[in-house]
């Protein structure tokens, strides 16, 4: 299967509608600190753990985090429309899920069957409460993957990862844990800021896949641009080019 880009640009701006006014008020609060926030995993962890998941939400509205609405479109899409059309009947994990924005998505178009991982407790109460995923993990990846669950290894159609590679977050050697709970022949969607894509990156993650790649683990099917950021921010969520990428278990 060799995707096609889509005919149309990706969508540049989160679609989630604006939220109430004491909640605004609260995630405006946040937005001038975000980059100092995303600068360390413990002081992301400290954050995922003490926002409300309502605030959050709507901050990642007001930096206009599009990720995961570009991965779930590649997913559902048909590939006409430059998506992969995965049957609705497919077993999908989202790493990473968060709230859970991208099953919400999936949800809305016929997908049941989807597994939720992430480290925080905190979202996934929330993701829990929305009863779009069949199970959920609290889970740390990338630490191995002799410490990866056993049920979910080989078990998946689809895993989609959405704003988890960067700074803060989910190491390369997550990629292992990726490629791990894939069935041969699934595939992997996930999407980065371009800063990160690219080889000699402190974080590794161009040169891990492609040595995924070149090892005959992964086969790169398609990468396509978008934006995210706003005018008014700086450093991450400055406007700042990413890159999706659709690949496929090859061993």
């Amino acid at each position: 299967m060799q995707l096609e880009k889509p005919a149309d640009p990706l969508p540049l701006r989160c679609p989630l509608e604006p939220a109430s006014k004491d909640v605004n008020d609260e995630a405006l609060r946040h937005v001038p600190h975000m980059n100092d926030i995303y600068s360390s995993e413990e002081k992301c962890i400290q954050w995922y753990g003490s926002v409300s998941p309502a605030v959050y939400e709507e901050t990642m509205r007001l930096v206009n985090f599009c990720d995961p609405y570009n991965i779930a479109a590649q997913v559902h899409n048909k590939q006409i429309d430059g998506g992969i059309n995965l049957p609705r009947t497919a077993k999908i994990l989202d790493i990473g899920c968060g709230t859970g924005l991208v099953a919400r998505i999936l949800s809305r178009e016929g997908f049941k069957d989807i597994t939720g991982v992430d480290a925080s407790a905190n979202f996934l109460k929330i993701a829990a409460g929305d009863g779009n995923y069949k199970s959920l993990h609290e889970l740390f990846l990338g630490r191995g993957i002799e410490v990866f669950k056993e049920e979910i290894k080989e078990n998946f159609d689809c895993v989609t990862a959405s704003g988890v590679f960067l700074s803060g977050h989910m190491p390369k050697d997550a990629l292992d844990d990726a490629h791990a709970a894939l069935n041969k022949g699934g595939i992997f969607v996930t999407a980065m800021r371009e800063i990160y894509w690219e080889n000699g990156n402190s974080h590794g993650y161009k040169d891990k896949l492609d040595d995924m790649i070149e090892k005959g683990k992964f086969e790169l099917l398609k990468t396509a641009q978008f934006m995210r950021g706003e005018e008014h921010l700086t450093g991450l969520f400055a406007p700042l080019p990413s890159i999706l990428l659709v690949l496929r278990r090859v061993d």
